[in-house]
């Protein structure tokens, strides 16, 4: 059976070579000082979670023998914090409500195979645009990262969200299909990063909220704080550093409604280093997303 992930993985490589590089078997197998050198490169925002994302890394690698005995994650190139940015905001809006450690570094590793297979699907659609070819490697491997969110979903007992985060992953899959048809025009742009990154970083934070036993209006709010996270970093993904300003600044706006606490601290910086950057760009006015 490894023999046969093994060509799976390896498979990738020709056509999407230049964001995959696959690990050689003298680096096998995968060990959690990866998870931990992956942390040491993060930004030190995320320290009030570290311990709960090296679980939620030890996670996803341990309960299948693709992540044992290869590395599919180490190998789609993710910046450190493109790949914790996800998980650790869940396990923050988690902890602003109260903490269930176990179900809630669940709750992270669903939504990271939800973005690690989102991950791989849009990197074979802007391959098709200027190659040729089958491009079945990858979406096998996309699609598999799809079926282990639903198997972890069954292992941490949190099949109550997949429903919610099931119809995340049809949006995203919309939007996608839409884009192709997109001109680049700035309300397509913004509700395509709305659509593909931003509900997903929101209706995570919701979901830990919800599992820490916030009310529906915390649980409204912080997923707010979320959307507004998500639109401005999925705007400055996208180059349009400047614009993501207005939305940090409304994300910003909703977390202070809630109590001080270190989880709201951390949360605030997160927010504050996204506008760090987006203030090196001169200053264009955003589109209010409604509620």
């Amino acid at each position: 059976m490894l023999d046969g992930y093994s060509h799976l993985i390896r498979g990738i490589t020709g056509k999407i070579r230049r964001n995959i590089v696959l690990p050689t078997r003298n680096s096998l197998p995968i060990r959690r000082k990866n998870s931990e050198e992956l942390l040491l490169l993060s930004p030190k925002l995320f320290y009030l979670v570290r311990e709960e994302l090296l679980l939620v890394e030890d996670t996803l690698r341990s309960r299948s023998p693709i992540m044992r005995n290869l590395d599919p994650i180490g190998s789609l190139k993710l910046s450190p914090l493109e790949h914790t940015l996800r998980p650790a905001v869940v396990l923050l809006g988690a902890r602003m409500f109260g903490f269930v450690r176990e179900k809630a570094v669940g709750l992270a590793g669903m939504v990271q195979m939800v973005h690690l297979a989102t991950h791989v699907h849009s990197i074979v659609r802007y391959e098709r645009e200027s190659e040729s070819g089958s491009s079945s490697m990858p979406i096998l491997l996309g699609d598999y990262f799809y079926s282990r969110f639903f198997a972890l979903a069954a292992e941490a007992h949190l099949t109550r969200f997949l429903r919610p985060l099931s119809e995340t992953v049809c949006l995203i899959s919309a939007s996608a299909i839409r884009e192709a048809g997109s001109d680049g025009a700035l309300q397509d742009v913004t509700r395509l990063v709305r659509n593909q990154t931003a509900e997903l970083i929101a209706e995570g934070m919701a979901m830990g909220g919800e599992l820490a036993g916030a009310d529906p209006e915390g649980r409204e709010s912080i997923r707010m704080v979320g959307l507004k996270l998500g639109m401005g970093y999925g705007l400055m993904d996208r180059g349009m550093s400047s614009l993501a300003a207005g939305y940090l600044d409304q994300a910003l706006a909703e977390l202070h409604r809630h109590p001080d606490s270190a989880a709201r601290r951390g949360l605030q910086e997160v927010i504050e280093h996204f506008h760090f950057r987006a203030d090196q760009k001169p200053a264009v006015t955003a589109v209010t997303i409604e509620r």
